[in-house]
């Protein structure tokens, strides 16, 4: 049997090498989607039913430039995600993937508003996602491989393989 896993990544490198470890730890059982923006995530949400989410914190808005030739970027929108499944009632196993430490709400062209660190965008994602909320791995970190795995391991024991 496949479980889907529906992983919301904007970076190529940080998308593959995840991959390759979800191949490790989950050989032959699994199936991987992506989306690549926040529009794509939103949208794909709700186009199935998931059995494992992987959420970036920072990504971009869209898969084009914005506005004057800039990229947008949703630096919380991992957790705007997170937020929207739990509002759907579609929570599952939740793993958020992150190589910040920092994240800022900043909008172009004003000052800095709100800095959330990497403790607190964890303490966030538990508080709206409960139990399902597996926890953070700081991607890039020494033992972010293992990290991921060890978080991931309590999808595999319920997935019985």
């Amino acid at each position: 049997m496949y479980r889907k896993i529906f992983f919301v990544e904007d970076n190529d490198t940080k998308f593959d090498e995840v991959c390759l470890v979800l191949g490790e730890l989950f050989p032959s059982h699994w199936q991987v989607s992506r989306a690549s923006n926040m529009v794509d995530a939103e949208s794909m949400l709700f186009a199935e039913s998931w059995d494992v989410y992987l959420l970036d914190v920072s990504m971009d808005v869209t898969a084009g430039k914005a506005a004057f030739g800039l990229q947008s970027q949703a630096t919380l929108g991992g957790l705007k995600l997170a937020n929207t499944i739990a509002i759907e009632g579609l929570e599952k196993p939740t793993v958020i993937i992150t190589g910040f430490d920092a994240f800022s709400n900043i909008p172009q062209g004003k000052k800095v508003n709100h800095v959330m660190d990497l403790n607190h965008v964890d303490q966030s994602a538990k508080a709206v996602l409960g139990d399902c909320y597996l926890g953070a791995v700081r991607y890039g970190a020494d033992t972010w491989r293992q990290d991921l795995a060890r978080v991931l391991k309590e999808v595999s024991f319920q997935w019985k393989f």
